[in-house]
């Protein structure tokens, strides 16, 4: 659900649904690149413009330190 809420041009722009995608990819070791099953739910759910950026956005995070 928060895959498909990210894709929502109506959903305003202080919600956290990408913030938690992202902190529940740390918390159970998803990666896109690396789990066929989870980047199938991205693309389902979130399409490709998404699985573009949760890529990134997990890749910057690998690269430096957490706050």
């Amino acid at each position: 659900m928060k895959l498909a809420a990210c894709r929502s041009k109506t959903r305003r722009t202080d919600a956290t649904d990408w913030t938690d995608i992202i902190d529940l990819c740390r918390l159970h070791s998803l990666n896109p690149e690396t789990d066929t099953e989870f980047r199938d739910l991205v693309l389902r759910y979130g399409q490709k413009e998404l699985l573009e950026q949760l890529i990134s956005a997990i890749k910057s995070d690998e690269a430096g330190p957490r706050s």
